[in-house]
């Protein structure tokens, strides 16, 4: 076999180099391309991993998700958990619940960046939307009247915390929550729950029950635990003739008291 000359392999290497240049261009340019065709696509289209409310909807447009909405209208409940552990539900037709198309899923969409669609792939995007819906509102209150939860039999008013003599000294005694309903925070959050075709709702996370005005944290409470056990420190003894009586803690523990607001009082009588 001949030697091949320098010039021979300079050329060789003027190939590779060729080539590599095209391999390299094509795979940027379907790269380029792939990058474009989604961010083009994102454009009408949720990215990668996105939930809407809890439910996936990726690559899924607008349309898809409204078709989505309305299936669910049909057989929608709200499971309701309160604080005792009880469960109660709200179905859609007791409140002739109805999808109604909005302009909140077109924003939504707007407000992604089509552009930053690879960002999707990593970190999921997780969306909330008060999705658009009509009810009888009457119908609502009628259902949440018939609640267990909201007969008044049911409800147990909470209990403040509570400056508590131990037999030794006066210590904060804990707060109480009870299950009184407050309505108003109530009919707001099943309100927002239905909007957003959310399924179950924690009524104490919620907080829709009415607080206790003090707790075991309030410094209200834990001042007046300190002025009553300053109070605890006195100690008298009274002489009738061969006869003494002692005022001491054992006693004044019975006298001093706190009114509503926390202010230490004594009880007169």
């Amino acid at each position: 076999e001949e030697e091949e000359t320098d010039e021979e392999k300079a050329e060789r290497r003027r190939k590779r180099k060729k080539v590599a240049k095209i391999v390299l261009a094509s795979i940027l340019g379907v790269t380029a391309a792939v990058y474009l065709g989604f961010a083009f696509f994102f454009m009408s289209h949720f990215q990668f991993q996105t939930t809407i409310n809890g439910t996936d909807h990726a690559l899924e447009s607008v349309s898809d998700v409204e078709n989505y909405m309305k299936e669910q209208v049909a057989g929608y409940t709200l499971t309701l958990h309160e604080s005792d552990g009880d469960t109660e539900t709200i179905s859609g037709s007791e409140i002739d619940l109805t999808y109604k198309k909005g302009e909140e899923l077109e924003k939504l969409l707007k407000e992604q960046n089509a552009f930053l669609w690879p960002m999707s792939l990593w970190k999921a995007p997780e969306i909330t939307a008060s999705i658009g819906v009509e009810y009888d509102s009457a119908k609502l209150t009628g259902v949440l009247d018939g609640l267990a939860c909201m007969k008044e039999e049911n409800q147990q008013a909470p209990v403040s915390a509570i400056p508590e003599y131990n037999g030794t000294e006066f210590v904060v005694k804990k707060e109480e929550t009870g299950s009184q309903i407050n309505r108003e925070v109530f009919e707001v959050k099943v309100s927002e729950y239905i909007a957003g075709f959310l399924p179950e709702m924690d009524m104490t996370e919620e907080e829709c029950y009415v607080k206790p005005q003090f707790t075991e944290q309030s410094q209200e409470v834990i001042d007046a635990c300190s002025a009553m056990n300053k109070y605890l420190t006195a100690s008298i003894t009274y002489t009738f003739g061969s006869s003494t009586e002692v005022v001491d803690k054992e006693l004044i523990s019975q006298w001093v008291k706190v009114d509503g607001n926390m202010s230490v009082t004594f009880d007169t009588d």
